[in-house]
């Protein structure tokens, strides 16, 4: 029989963990003023709630409208670590729309983000360098990340950082900011930490250091600063990897430096030429196609050239793939070696 006693209890179907929600358009704007209420509960709430309502791309622009990433910004330095990974993480689900992005760059978010690197919570700084890594996907994004000078910060935390995760969305957010500008990376010595994760445990982080190589190299400075390194040394055992991406992405670093004539002699000196040959039949069109740049590259110097003569039949197969890139360099790459002056 029903009674007038109201339960102590929620009703099983209310989640006390979730704010209020107002109908229609109005869901956003309330949430957006609650994330900045002094109560700790309500702020959490807010927060727990909103991030869920940014999945929905609709919401969105509604959120930017409401001023939202301003007071996003400011929640990043809370003192309570809940507060701190929610509005992180809106930060992050914001910055996966190019409407977010532009409005995230309005408000200069990747230096409010980069405080966030040192945060004591694992899962803030996943996330905050998640946000890098998604702003750095547009060239207005990863400019601004350069023009911030945080391009020595991330090489630093490449160092500080035990998270094989987090190494891996800093090698992302490089890669994006390095082919834009490559000379504060030269300067805070890049060069010599990348070559240390060549030879780390992780297939993906060799990958990832081969690519970032292959990146900064393809500035002249880049190039004689790999030369200096020795990362040839390094690079060309990794053409025997047994992941197909480490291989692509060392042949690809191998081509970059060996542009220049002193990269030529280097990386024909470290032995690259008999590890490039045999990249050419990998079942990887990835790994064909760089490993045929490079031998092109190599073919340049006449040394190379003398020594890529009797695996001219080897190459002339690849001429006949089914990938027209790499029939494409295979073409090339004979023409090269054969070429009489």
């Amino acid at each position: 029989m029903a009674t007038t006693l109201v339960s102590p209890h929620y009703a099983p179907c209310i989640d006390p963990t979730k704010a209020p929600e107002a109908y229609g358009r109005r869901a956003v704007v309330k949430l957006s003023q609650e994330i900045t209420a002094t109560d700790l509960t309500t702020r959490q709430c807010a927060l727990i709630t909103l991030t869920e309502k940014l999945h929905n791309p609709e919401h969105i622009t509604e959120a930017i409208n409401s001023g939202v990433i301003s007071k996003l910004l400011k929640l990043l330095r809370d003192k309570n670590e809940t507060v701190r990974i929610k509005a992180t993480e809106c930060v992050y689900i914001i910055a996966g729309h190019a409407v977010g992005r532009k409005g995230e760059l309005k408000h200069n978010v990747v230096k409010n983000v980069s405080q966030l690197f040192d945060d004591a919570s694992e899962v803030v700084r996943v996330l905050a360098h998640k946000t890098f890594s998604r702003i750095a996907e547009v060239p207005s994004g990863a400019q601004q990340i350069v023009d911030s000078d945080l391009i020595p910060k991330l090489v630093k935390k490449l160092q500080s950082e035990a998270s094989i995760t987090i190494k891996q969305v800093i090698f992302d957010t490089l890669h994006s900011c390095l082919m834009r500008e490559t000379a504060s990376a030269l300067s805070c010595g890049a060069v010599e930490v990348l070559n240390g994760y060549l030879t780390s445990d992780t297939s993906t982080i060799r990958a990832k250091a081969a690519q970032a190589i292959m990146d900064i190299s393809f500035s002249t400075a880049g190039k004689t600063e790999a030369c200096k390194g020795k990362c040839l040394d390094i690079l060309v055992p990794l053409l025997s990897d047994s992941d197909s991406d480490v291989k692509a992405a060392s042949a690809g670093a191998i081509m970059a430096i060996s542009t220049t004539t002193e990269g030529k002699h280097a990386a024909i000196g470290a032995g690259a030429i008999s590890g490039l040959v045999l990249a050419i039949d990998h079942v990887c069109s990835e790994v064909r196609v760089n490993a045929l740049k490079a031998i092109t590259m190599l073919a340049e110097a006449p040394v190379g050239r003398a020594q890529l003569l009797v695996h001219v039949p080897a190459i002339e197969t690849c001429t006949k793939d089914t990938n027209e890139a790499v029939r494409k360099h295979a073409e090339i790459a004979v023409r090269v070696i054969t070429w009489v002056p």
